[in-house]
C-alpha cells in the first residue's frame, strides 16, 4: 500500500474498529495502514463511493444513531462553547472585516458559519452538505448549499472543514479548496488527533472515519499542496476522557439496525427526556475539561494561508 500523502510504502497497523456494527455494510471490512514517513494512517480498502454516499445521505443521522439530527438543540446550538471557541480561535489570526465569502465543507447544520454571520453580517455563507435533514436547516440559516463542489463558480476568503476531512477517501479535496480560494485566503481544518501510539490504540472504535491525521501529516500536506501554515495546535478534552465518552456511545449504539421501530421509539424518548431536562449531554463536561496545546488532547486543528 502507498501513502495517500507522500506515496511512500505503508505497513499494516491493525483491523478497523466499528462503533455501529451494521455499518460494515457501507464502510466495508477494512484494515488500517500507516506511513512511517508521514505518520499518517488510512483505511484499505476504501468504501465504494455509491455506498458512502448512501451512508451519509440516509444512514449517518438516522433515528437512534450517534449523530441523529435533533431539532431540540437547533435554536441555540450555534452558540455552544465549541462554536464560540472556533470563532475566538479564528479571530486571533484573521480580520473578519476583510472576509466577505465563507465556504463550509461538510457543514452539517452550519453552526459555525451561522455564528460568524451573526457577528459579521456582511459575510455571505455557502456550504457543501448532502444530508437531507441538514439541508433544510442550512436553507433556514440562509446558506447557499452546493451538493456538487465541482459546480461552484465562486471564490472564497475563508474555507472551513471541521471534522469532515477524516470521513473522505482521499485528499483531493485539498486541491479543490485551493481552486475555490481567493489569493491570500484561509483554510481552517479540525480533525481528531490520531497518534497511533500505545495510548491511542486503546480507542474504542474508528468508524466512520477513514483517514487519521497527526501534526506531522499536516506538515507533509502543507508541503505537497504549497500551503503556508499559520498554526497547528492541539485542543479539546484529553484522549482518556474522550475514550470514556466513546465507550458510552459504543455500548449505546453498537447494535443499531436500519429500519427497526425501536430506534424511532428510543429516539422519541430521548428527545422527550431532553425536553424536560433529564437527558444528560457532554457539553458542560467538555467545557470544564477543555484544554489546549497538549499532544494528548483529542482534536488537532490547523490554519493554512493559501
Amino acid at each position: 500500500m502507498r501513502c495517500l500523502i507522500c506515496n511512500n510504502k505503508t505497513i499494516f497497523l491493525e483491523k478497523y474498529k466499528f462503533n455501529v456494527k451494521s455499518d460494515v455494510e457501507y464502510l466495508g471490512d477494512n484494515d488500517i495502514y500507516q506511513c512511517r514517513d508521514c505518520n499518517f494512517c488510512f483505511c484499505h480498502p476504501m468504501p465504494k463511493k455509491i455506498k458512502l454516499d448512501e451512508f451519509y445521505q440516509k444512514i449517518y443521522r438516522a433515528y437512534g444513531r450517534p449523530h441523529e439530527y435533533d431539532s431540540i438543540d437547533l435554536k441555540n446550538n450555534y452558540k455552544s462553547f465549541k462554536n464560540l471557541d472556533y470563532l475566538n480561535y479564528l479571530e486571533k489570526f484573521l480580520d473578519f472585516n476583510k472576509i466577505n465569502q465563507l465556504f463550509d465543507f461538510g457543514s452539517g447544520t452550519g453552526c459555525l458559519g451561522y455564528l460568524i454571520k451573526k457577528n459579521y453580517e456582511k459575510i455571505k455563507i455557502s456550504s457543501a452538505e448532502s444530508d437531507d435533514n441538514c439541508k433544510k436547516i442550512l436553507k433556514e440559516r440562509e446558506y447557499k448549499n452546493y451538493e456538487n463542489i465541482n459546480e461552484i463558480n465562486e471564490k472564497f476568503d475563508l474555507i472551513t472543514c471541521l471534522h469532515s476531512l477524516e470521513h473522505l477517501t482521499d485528499l483531493s479535496i485539498i486541491q479543490n479548496f485551493k481552486s475555490l480560494a481567493k489569493k491570500g485566503s484561509y483554510l481552517f481544518l479540525e480533525v481528531p488527533n490520531c497518534e497511533f501510539n500505545s495510548k491511542f490504540k486503546l480507542r474504542p472504535y474508528d468508524s466512520p472515519h477513514l483517514m487519521f491525521f497527526t501534526k506531522e501529516s499536516f506538515q507533509k500536506i502543507a508541503k505537497k499542496y504549497s500551503l503556508e501554515i499559520l498554526d497547528i495546535s492541539y485542543c479539546s478534552i484529553p484522549l482518556e476522557e474522550n475514550f470514556k465518552n466513546m465507550n458510552y456511545a459504543k455500548k449505546k449504539y453498537e447494535n443499531w439496525q436500519k429500519g427497526k421501530i425501536k430506534n424511532f421509539l428510543k429516539s422519541s424518548l430521548r428527545k422527550f427526556l431532553k425536553r424536560v431536562k433529564i437527558f444528560k449531554t457532554f457539553e458542560n463536561k467538555e467545557k470544564k475539561n477543555y484544554q489546549e496545546n497538549d499532544k494528548n488532547l483529542s482534536n488537532l486543528r490547523v490554519l493554512f494561508k493559501i
